[in-house]
């Protein structure tokens, strides 16, 4: 703050002298009170003219048109006709003894002094009776001698334009001075509001650099200065003494919403009134030196009253030390072991912990790595056992599947955000996972009547999954209006964050887009793609996509027209050869089956020369209207769909109905759950359905299609009863 004072004042120094050397000079400039008054510089000065005169004086001559200052026309005042008055001589400054140059320059080189004003060269006879003139030099000529007929008598000096004064007009003098002024004080303005705009600027980055050099004090006072990472927390703001009573669950949602609006100013201020301590704790055994590198950070260490105390190892001191802490759960002490992922030189540490306190589940909710930096050792084998210290650790089973609550947590407050948004999640929709026994018993919960809710449990269920708000601020490249005739149905435009992108055609613009969506299946990300029925002039772009992202399977649950109306346009050739753009599709086999028809098409990139074997399942057994009159069909194509994955690589399954949405929602749907019913035994249509809102609108459109996923499973239950993978 001071130093940027300084800075400020040492800009203001030059301004002022500045302005105080224009008034002195403003002040000094002579007024002319007499028009026919020839103004010249009192003190003369070098010059790039020189002036000669004989024995007679100059005479001034009449007044003339005043010219414009700077102006480059030439004025030349002439000799006084006669009878007018002529004004009395005015004699030359008498020169020293031998000296004829005034200034004291050598007198064979003009001396250049520049100037606003272009300097003038005063010509005056030699005789006293003959005629006189005084004339303006011609811009274009800075350099002009005159010589007289008396060579010897030769001085330099410099003089301004001749300035003309009307009566009655204001002084030259006055209305320089009135400009310098306003000059000097403009100048001054200009310069006070830079520094103040600098000074701000500086004060901003200043707090902001405050905020991020914050040094991290233990709880026990003492300051750590070991070059162990530590993990940037938030500059807290000073709280209020605002209480924060337990929240009715009735109005959770009610106070989630206003606590979220404003960009979740309210949440912010709630995390700030959070105590960073609310008890006087210390971190001894974590601050020992021979501890300090069994801590990932240095500002993360254990309590002493609550850290977890290993068995000591004999021989070895401190080995009862881990950085690891009992946390309480509701009315149950140490429920959880909160610990900070292992390091390489703890890994041991962290398995002897997990052995003596008889942990049977690990929660792990980090990567190994997170942007390139390493959060967590690796402490389990890949494959086959390992033995850590006296632990041996074999790998018995595992199972890659796609996380649904994968969030990256940027700011404390938005963890703080999630606790209130994953309690209101439990609150609005409850526990909806079933076992596979179980789900006879809670259809017949959902078909009877809730109280006093006027519907039954399965209507109520729907109605919370179509209360769930479509993002329409987030379909953007959709809603384009180059894309707007790409979409079949307007309402359903596919998210940003996932919609399909297909290479940019050469030379046009917007050819990414195709109304068509990435969906997460049980196992994989991206298990599918979900897009409306081709249009005639979308087709090229449909295939495009199948291309790019190597799709060998397309299932299609629309037949091409509908109650009289196109639902879809047929994509793929009848016989022989259809081509589309780059690309050509040949029908190589067609097959009728129960309930759906197989076509295997090849597709070749002509302009890469390479071919590729597509298989389409077409399911004839939706019904122009409702939902299929049981479940095994779709059984059937899901299972040989599956069949056809195995085979061919888990490359994307293409899905389609007409808008993309309600069938097509249904299929991804059923083929997740049914997934999970074979690898666990456990289902939750009601989340599933819920993911699939979330990633595009209106999948699984209606009541009579989410009550057909119920029943497609409990059919799959009967008929599979030792949960078999599909045949």
């Amino acid at each position: 703050m001071q130093s940027t004072f300084l800075q400020g004042s040492m800009g203001l120094c030059p301004l002022l002298l500045l302005f105080a050397l224009a008034f002195g000079w403003a002040q000094e400039t002579p007024k002319l009170s007499d028009p026919n008054q020839i103004v010249t510089p009192t003190t003369p000065s070098p010059t790039a003219h020189n002036l000669t005169h004989g024995p007679t004086p100059s005479i001034t001559a009449p007044p003339t048109e005043q010219p414009a200052i700077g102006d480059s026309t030439n004025v030349t005042a002439k000799t006084p006709a006669q009878g007018d008055p002529i004004a009395p001589p005015t004699p030359a400054p008498p020169l020293p003894p031998g000296d004829t140059n005034h200034t004291g320059a050598p007198p064979t080189g003009p001396t250049t002094v520049p100037s606003a004003v272009r300097p003038t060269t005063l010509s005056t006879p030699s005789t006293a009776a003959g005629p006189s003139a005084a004339t303006l030099a011609d811009e274009n000529k800075p350099d002009h001698d005159v010589s007289s007929t008396h060579p010897s008598t030769t001085t330099e000096i410099s003089t301004t334009p001749f300035v003309s004064i009307p009566p009655g007009g204001s002084g030259g003098g006055e209305d320089t001075a009135i400009i310098a002024v306003t000059v000097a004080l403009s100048s001054l303005l200009v310069i006070i509001f830079i520094i103040i705009v600098l000074y701000m600027l500086r004060f901003k980055k200043y707090k902001q650099a405050g905020s991020h050099s914050t040094s991290f004090r233990l709880t026990n006072g003492r300051t750590d200065d070991t070059e162990l990472q530590s993990v940037p927390l938030l500059a807290r703001s000073p709280s209020t003494n605002r209480k924060y009573p337990p929240l009715p669950v009735d109005k959770l949602e009610e106070e989630m919403n206003r606590r979220m609006a404003d960009d979740n100013k309210l949440f912010r201020e709630e995390f700030n009134a959070l105590p960073v301590c609310p008890i006087q704790a210390s971190c001894d055994a974590a601050s020992k030196e021979e501890n300090k590198e069994k801590n990932r950070y240095v500002n993360i260490l254990p309590y002493d009253h609550c850290r977890v105390h290993l068995s000591p190892l004999e021989g070895v001191p401190d080995s009862d030390f881990i950085n690891a802490s009992y946390i309480n759960g509701y009315q149950e002490k140490n429920k959880f072991i909160a610990a900070q992922g292992p390091k390489e030189e703890t890994v041991n540490d962290f398995w002897r912990m997990i052995w003596e306190q008889n942990t049977a589940t690990i929660v792990m909710v980090t990567n190994l790595k997170e942007r390139k930096e390493c959060k967590c050792a690796q402490y389990w084998p890949d494959q086959g056992c390992w033995t850590y210290g006296n632990i041996r650790v074999s790998v018995e089973d595992m199972t890659v599947l796609v996380d649904y609550t994968v969030r990256k947590f940027c700011i404390q407050q938005m963890q703080y955000v999630f606790i209130f948004q994953a309690l209101l999640e439990h609150y609005l929709y409850g526990d909806t996972e079933l076992e596979v026994t179980s789900l006879e018993s809670h259809l017949a919960k959902l078909y009877s009547p809730l109280p006093g809710a006027g519907c039954g449990g399965l209507e109520a269920e729907f109605k919370k999954l179509t209360s769930i708000k479509i993002q329409n601020d987030k379909m953007r490249t959709g809603n384009l209006p180059a894309n707007m005739k790409k979409n079949r149905v307007l309402q359903i435009i596919p998210y940003e964050f996932n919609r399909v992108i297909i290479p940019v055609k050469r030379g046009e613009e917007n050819t990414d887009y195709i109304n068509a969506s990435f969906i997460d299946g049980y196992r994989q990300k991206d298990s599918y793609m979900a897009c409306q029925g081709p249009l005639q002039h979308t087709i090229e772009d449909f295939w495009r996509m199948i291309w790019e992202w190597r799709s060998c399977s397309i299932v299609i649950l629309t037949e091409l027209e509908e109650r009289g109306q196109e639902k879809c346009a047929q994509y793929w050739p009848t016989d022989g050869v259809m081509v589309c753009g780059d690309m050509s599709i040949e029908l190589k086999r067609e097959e009728e089956c129960e309930s759906y028809t197989v076509r295997d098409l090849l597709v070749t990139n002509t302009r890469e020369n390479k071919s590729r074997a597509v298989r389409q399942f077409h399911f004839h057994g939706w019904p122009e209207v409702g939902i299929p009159a049981d479940g095994k069909g779709m059984i059937n194509i899901i299972a040989a769909v599956q069949k056809q994955q195995q085979q061919s690589g888990n490359h994307p399954i293409t899905v389609h109905c007409s808008a993309g949405a309600g069938r097509t929602g249904t299929f991804c749907a059923l083929s997740t759950v049914l997934e999970r019913v074979k690898a666990e035994g456990i289902l939750d249509v009601f989340q599933t359905v819920k993911s699939l809102r979330l990633q595009r609108p209106h999948m699984v459109q209606t009541l009579e299609q989410y009550e057909f996923c119920y029943k497609v499973v409990q059919e799959y239950i009967d008929a599979f009863s030792d949960y078999a993978n599909f045949k």
